[in-house]
C-alpha cells in the first residue's frame, strides 16, 4: 500500500507544486480542496495537511512579491490592506498582552490563526487581479464540496459510505443522529462545506457560458444543496437563503431582460433542487432547520434554549469588555475565564475576546466590505460581474447576520475572507472588458432628452 502511495502520490505532488510555484493561486485552491477532505488525510505534528499547504502557499506568494515588483506595488496599494490590518494589528496586541498569563499561547495562536485568514484574502485579491480569472479558486471550491456531500447525497439513495469509511452514518433515533455529516467529521461541518460549494456553484454558473461547463455546475449544486439540508445546519441553511434573496434583489432590479432570463433560470433551478432534496430529508432534521414550527415542541424548545446560550454567551462577552475594555480576554481564552464553554459566534469572539480595539477594528472591517461591494455593483456595467458582486454583498450580509444570531465565528471562515478579496478582483475584470476604464456615459443628440446611450 505504501510503495502504491509513493508511485502514485508522487507524480501528483510534484505536479501541485510546480503549479503552485508558477501560480499560486492554486495553492489558495488546494487550501479549499484539501480542507472538506481533511478527516481522511494524516495529521502531521498537530498541523492539518491544509493548514500546511496554506502556509506553503503563503511563502510562495511572499517569494512572487519579492522578485515580482509590480505584485508587491499592487499589494502595497491595495485599500483590503489598509482596511485589514489594523484588526490584525489589534488582535496581536490583545494576545501579547495575555501571552504571559495562564493559557497565553493560546489567544497567540488565535491571532497567527487569524493572520493566516487575513493573509489568505490579500493573496485572492493579489493573485486573481494578476491573471484575471477567478475560475480555478471557484472549480476547486465546488468539487471539493461536492466531494464531501457525496457520501450524504448517496445515502439518500440507501448507498451506505460512511460505514465504508469506517464513520458513523445517520440514523433516525434523534433529530441529531439523523444529521448528516462529512466523512470523520460533523454534521455542522457538512453545512459549512455545502454552504461553500452553493457559493462556489453560483460563481461558476455566472462566469462560465458553455453548456457543458453549466451542466457540470447544476451538478455541483445539486449534490451540495442536498448536504445542506441534510445536515440540519440552520446557520448556513439560512445563510444561503439570504445570499440567494440579495442576488434576486440586485439581479431582478439591476439586470437587462436578457440577462434576467439567466437569473430566473438560476431562481427556478434553486427551487427545484430544493424542493427535490427535502423529499430525502428525515421528518426530525425538518423539524430541526424550520425550529420545529411545524408543532415538534422538542425540537422548539431546544432551538430557544440554543437561542438562549448565544444571547447568555453574548452578555458574558459584554460583561469581559467591561473587567478588560481595550484588550478582552484573549483569543481562545473564554473558557479558562467563565469556566464554562469557549465562545461560538462572532459577538462573543470579537467583544469579549479582543476587547474594543478588536470590535471597532473588525465592524469596520465589515462595513467597509459592504459599502465596496454596494458601490461596485452600481458602477460595474458587465452583467455577469454585477451578478458576481451581488453575491458577494450577500454572503457578506449572511455572515454578519448568522455571525451575530448563529454559531458562526466569522473570522474563522475561509470563505469570508476569500470573499473580501474577491471584490476588487471582480471590479478590475469590469474594467478589463471595458478596454478604457470606467468612463462616464457620453451623450447623443437625440430627440428624447431622457435617453441616453452608453
Amino acid at each position: 500500500m505504501l510503495i502504491l502511495a509513493v508511485v502514485f502520490g508522487l507524480p501528483l505532488v510534484v505536479f501541485v507544486l510546480r503549479k503552485m510555484i508558477m501560480n499560486p493561486i492554486w495553492g489558495v485552491a488546494l487550501v479549499f480542496f484539501v480542507n472538506p477532505i481533511g478527516p481522511l488525510l494524516p495529521d502531521l505534528g498537530g498541523l492539518t495537511i491544509g493548514r500546511i499547504v496554506g502556509i506553503l502557499t503563503m511563502l510562495i506568494w511572499l517569494g512572487h512579491l519579492v522578485v515580482n515588483k509590480r505584485r508587491f506595488q499592487k499589494l502595497a496599494r491595495s485599500r483590503l490592506l489598509r482596511n485589514v490590518w489594523p484588526f490584525l494589528a489589534a488582535i496581536f496586541m490583545s494576545a501579547l498582552y495575555w501571552y504571559p498569563v495562564n493559557s497565553g499561547e493560546l489567544a497567540l495562536a488565535g491571532a497567527f490563526t487569524f493572520l493566516l485568514m487575513g493573509v489568505l484574502a490579500l493573496m485572492t485579491e493579489n493573485l486573481i487581479q494578476e491573471k484575471k480569472d477567478i475560475r480555478i479558486l471557484a472549480f476547486a471550491m465546488a468539487i471539493a464540496s461536492c466531494i464531501a456531500c457525496i457520501p450524504a447525497f448517496f445515502f439518500t439513495f440507501g448507498i451506505d459510505l460512511y460505514t465504508f469509511f469506517g464513520a458513523e452514518a445517520p440514523t433516525d433515533l434523534t433529530a441529531e443522529s439523523a444529521r448528516a455529516s462529512t466523512i470523520g467529521g460533523n454534521p455542522n461541518s457538512l453545512g459549512i462545506v455545502a454552504r461553500n460549494g452553493v457559493f462556489a456553484g453560483i460563481l461558476l454558473f455566472i462566469s462560465r457560458s458553455e453548456k457543458q461547463n453549466n451542466l457540470l455546475t447544476w451538478v455541483f449544486l445539486s449534490v451540495c444543496l442536498v448536504g445542506l439540508v441534510l445536515s440540519g445546519s440552520r446557520t448556513n441553511f439560512y445563510g444561503v437563503a439570504i445570499v440567494l434573496f440579495f442576488l434576486a434583489f440586485f439581479g431582478f432590479r439591476k439586470l437587462k431582460a436578457g440577462f434576467r432570463k439567466k437569473l430566473v433560470l438560476l431562481s427556478l433551478g434553486f427551487m427545484v433542487l430544493s424542493i427535490g432534496a427535502f423529499q430525502f430529508v428525515p421528518d426530525q432534521v425538518k423539524a430541526r432547520l424550520f425550529m420545529g414550527k411545524g408543532g415538534d415542541e422538542y425540537i422548539a424548545e431546544r432551538a430557544s434554549s440554543r437561542l438562549d446560550y448565544t444571547q447568555n454567551q453574548q452578555i458574558q462577552a459584554i460583561g469581559f469588555l467591561d473587567d478588560y475594555p481595550l484588550f478582552g480576554v484573549g483569543l481562545n481564552r473564554t473558557r479558562e475565564e467563565s469556566g464554562g464553554l469557549g465562545a461560538h459566534d462572532t459577538v462573543s469572539v470579537i467583544v469579549g475576546e479582543t476587547g474594543l480595539l478588536g470590535f471597532f477594528t473588525f465592524t469596520w472591517l465589515i462595513v467597509w466590505g459592504l459599502l465596496r461591494s454596494y458601490k461596485c455593483i452600481h458602477l460595474v456595467l458587465e452583467p455577469n460581474i454585477k451578478l458576481g458582486l451581488s453575491l458577494l454583498f450577500g454572503m457578506l450580509v449572511s455572515f454578519l447576520v448568522m455571525g451575530t444570531g448563529g454559531g458562526l465565528i466569522m473570522p474563522d471562515d475561509r470563505t469570508f475572507w476569500v470573499v473580501l478579496g474577491l471584490i476588487y478582483p471582480l471590479w478590475d475584470l469590469d474594467l478589463k472588458k471595458r478596454k478604457g476604464g470606467l468612463q462616464k456615459p457620453k451623450r447623443m443628440p437625440l430627440k428624447r432628452k431622457t435617453d441616453l446611450v452608453l
